[in-house]
């Protein structure tokens, strides 16, 4: 009978727990707003010109396709995660027709430095997770870092309605052309990477000079130990265009040297020079002498009764 009470009680308590922490939980959650326009903002996030914008452009594409998109700016999201509270708002302003379900939310929170692509069951064969990610990387980051989230949101939302106009998804771009949209490292805030990725190009670039130049260095084992590092290091820093021009310099400059070295006087005076400063060894480069020393508002919107699974993508900068 003790048992009994005593489990009961347990129970009892766990559950008061448990109902306080969901009630706390609910009451510290951010509020959803309501749904009255298709673009709803809060104020300071984007002029309300931009906003009747973008509304006008969202209006006229959902009367010609019944695709409906919404977008949601706030400055926070109040400690919520963002995928939680983008698929929440979603499934509360149920964006879409009911049983087409071509409903999309593109949520930005400008503080947070984050944005979502929410999209909506019926979408998901067009707008795809990968797609939608590369519509965030491509079109809507770059603008955001610079604090222009009109812009960004007008280019994302341009590729995103001709996409599902379209009902096709773009095709994947290939390495290459993934690569040569590649810019290296973003300097903005870490400058101190830029001196650091010249030294490094730098350094390469006296070792390709060596190697090219001396006479004791007949072969191209250290060509192509160099012409490693030349792969990936000024990429790194700087990107696809500082990688071409340093391996078309360095690679150029290796086959002039090495085809001049014996006919050209300059070249053969270089090439002197370094010879009889530097010398291989099994640790690499030597000097034989010398030292140095080196230094919102009202409306009539509503949604259509849509569902949302958790498709889509997100981003931050």
């Amino acid at each position: 009978m003790a048992m009994k009470f005593i489990f009961s009680k347990l129970c009892f308590g766990i559950f008061l727990l448990s109902f306080l922490y969901f009630f706390l939980l609910g009451l510290d959650a951010k509020e959803i707003p309501s749904l009255e326009r298709r673009v709803t903002w809060e104020e300071g996030t984007i002029s309300n010109r931009e906003a009747d914008f973008l509304e006008n452009i969202l209006k006229e594409y959902e009367e010609k396709t019944s695709n409906q998109f919404a977008i949601l700016i706030v400055h926070s999201l109040e400690g919520e995660i963002l995928e939680e509270y983008s698929l929440k708002v979603a499934e509360t302003w149920k964006l879409g027709q009911k049983g087409i379900d071509n409903g999309v939310l593109i949520l930005l929170a400008t503080e947070d430095k984050k944005v979502r692509i929410e999209v909506g069951y019926g979408l998901e064969g067009v707008l795809t997770d990968v797609y939608c990610k590369r519509v965030i990387r491509d079109f809507f980051i770059p603008q955001f870092r610079n604090g222009d989230y009109e812009e960004g949101l007008r280019l994302g939302l341009k590729e995103l309605l001709e996409t599902a106009d379209l009902g096709i998804t773009p095709e994947e771009p290939s390495f290459f052309e993934e690569f040569q949209s590649f810019r290296g490292f973003d300097f903005k805030g870490n400058l101190f990477l830029y001196p650091v990725g010249m030294i490094f190009v730098s350094v390469l670039f006296l070792f390709g000079f060596i190697t090219s130049f001396h006479y004791e260095d007949q072969g191209v084992g250290m060509f192509v130990f160099v012409l490693v590092f030349f792969q990936w290091v000024p990429t790194m820093f700087f990107g696809y265009y500082a990688w071409l021009g340093c391996n078309l310099a360095y690679i150029f400059g290796f086959i002039f040297v090495r085809l001049t070295r014996n006919q050209l006087n300059w070249v053969k005076k270089m090439a002197k020079k370094v010879t009889d400063n530097v010398h291989f060894s099994s640790g690499g480069f030597s000097g034989r002498s010398g030292s140095g020393s080196s230094g919102g508002s009202s409306g009539g919107f509503s949604g259509g009764g849509g569902s949302f699974g958790g498709g889509g993508a997100s981003g931050s900068w």
